[in-house]
């Protein structure tokens, strides 16, 4: 009887190894520590960082808003922060980013116009979904003072700091994450459809903290953004594409208005700018699935 209790006993526990050991290997598992630990590893190095923040605000400040200052720091938090990330996990994932320089592109130059009336219209229509929703939704509560001033800097009128920022630090890091590292470590377990969705829901929830209530335009933008680097084969065009956009929302703000209030012309101008998202991402869906062999 103690042979037999001992045995099960050595079975359970070999069991839970092996299933722990699976967890921890999980594809999903792997991905979602990731985003967690991007998502923390800005607060936490925003917090080791706030000694500096009086010198740097009185350094760069000016006398009408804090925003400039403010900019130097979250530049500083997030270049830590991903340079930590980007470092370890290609290796641990045995990804390398450079499989996807700019020029292995398979987008012709001749869709380059085609390619910016896209970029303008996903960026009209999903603004109009951005602040026109807000007008029913809630923000979430701010995690802490380092995002509550990143999501008021996105809309401030501080151009410099908001481009350097939003308009092209942002795209390259998220980018190089959440399409170069996350979307492509999930195609070697899923179908391509299966890691477009996955990676995309990632990249929507990771934003929760600092634009909670946008998520459905950022939804709309992740799956673009994971469709081109699917149909091109570059995260070079990824990054030009989250660019311009990031910086056609923040230049075209407008006030919160209630989509019942809309003006006909501009329900007229939303519809035809839905209308080439629509195409445009026809267009892509029929462009042949690029994968690494």
């Amino acid at each position: 009887m103690a042979q037999l209790y001992f045995y099960y006993l050595c079975k359970t526990k070999q069991t839970a190894k092996l299933m722990k050991e699976k967890t921890l290997q999980h594809p999903l598992f792997q991905v979602g520590v990731s985003v967690i630990a991007l998502c923390l590893g800005e607060e936490v190095v925003s917090l080791i960082l706030s000694p500096l923040y009086p010198f740097l605000i009185d350094t760069f400040s000016t006398q009408s808003t804090t925003l400039p200052a403010f900019a130097i720091i979250a530049i500083i938090v997030r270049c830590l922060t991903y340079s930590v990330i980007l470092y370890f996990l290609p290796r641990k994932w045995a990804i390398n980013l450079r499989d996807y320089a700019p020029f292995q592109s398979k987008f012709k130059v001749s869709e380059l116009g085609l390619f910016l009336i896209f970029i303008f219209a996903v960026a009209t229509f999903n603004s109009t979904i951005i602040y026109s929703l807000q007008h029913y939704l809630q923000e979430l509560p701010l995690s802490s003072i380092y995002i509550h001033k990143f999501s008021t800097l996105i809309y401030s009128k501080e151009w410099i700091p908001s481009i350097l920022l939003i308009s092209v630090l942002t795209p390259i890091c998220e980018e190089l994450f959440f399409r170069g590292l996350i979307q492509n470590y999930l195609l070697q377990s899923y179908t391509p459809t299966k890691a477009l969705l996955i990676s995309t829901s990632l990249f929507t929830l990771a934003h929760f903290t600092k634009l909670g209530n946008n998520f459905l335009a950022l939804f709309i933008l992740g799956l673009i953004l994971g469709l081109i680097l699917l149909k091109t084969d570059s995260l070079f065009l990824c990054i030009i594409f989250h660019s311009l956009y990031n910086h056609l929302v923040i230049s075209t703000k407008q006030e919160l208005i209630p989509i019942s209030q809309l003006s006909p012309s501009y329900i007229i101008t939303l519809s035809l700018n839905g209308l080439i998202v629509v195409i445009g991402l026809s267009l892509l869906l029929r462009r042949k699935t690029i994968l690494k062999s």
